[in-house]
């Protein structure tokens, strides 16, 4: 993100106009950021998707929510190690944003937030959202009630709708100001 916004005349960006956002661990990767960005300062991000993201590699899989077809408890806890092998480092926000505190969310700038109801994933991406509205970020929400993790990645009317709330979201953050 950084090299992008330094070289945003390379990339015929506007540098002022970044969102970030990911599916899945993507998701992950692009909260973290948000969270370093709220230190740092350095990017102003305008916009926020996390689609279906895994925000808490600390907490056991077999203790997450199990709805019908949702991820395998095993494949979660294969996921957990090899994004972070030390149990007790998966509690720093940067690896597990739900361990983030207010302070540290306030910042961000507004989120969209798309869930899948038949997802293990989903309760801890929402516990995120209830955390980022109590600190006063704006936040869109949506929960695919039948829906799988990865849904977005296909052409069902669950991912168009998906797809369309991005887009919307990028307008509304990225152009419409």
């Amino acid at each position: 993100m950084k090299y992008a916004k330094e070289h945003a005349e390379e990339f015929r960006i506007d540098p002022d106009k970044i969102a970030i956002g990911g599916h899945s661990a993507g998701a992950n990767f692009s909260t973290a950021i948000c969270l370093k960005d709220a230190e740092t300062k350095e990017l102003g991000t305008k916009g926020l998707i996390l689609d279906y993201p895994p925000l808490d590699i600390f907490t056991d899989p077999y203790l997450k929510p199990h709805p019908k077809r949702s991820l395998s408890t095993k494949m979660g806890r294969i996921f957990n190690v090899c994004y972070c092998d030390n149990k007790e480092e998966r509690k720093n926000p940067l690896i597990s944003p739900v361990f983030a505190t207010i302070d540290q969310v306030q910042s961000f700038p507004p989120t969209l937030i798309l869930t899948a109801g038949r997802d293990s994933l989903y309760k801890e991406a929402e516990d995120f959202r209830d955390k980022l509205l109590q600190a006063g970020v704006t936040v869109t929400h949506k929960r695919f009630e039948d829906s799988v993790h990865g849904f977005t990645l296909s052409d069902k009317p669950d991912a168009v709708e998906g797809w369309q709330m991005m887009i919307d979201f990028l307008k509304q953050n990225l152009w419409q100001k």
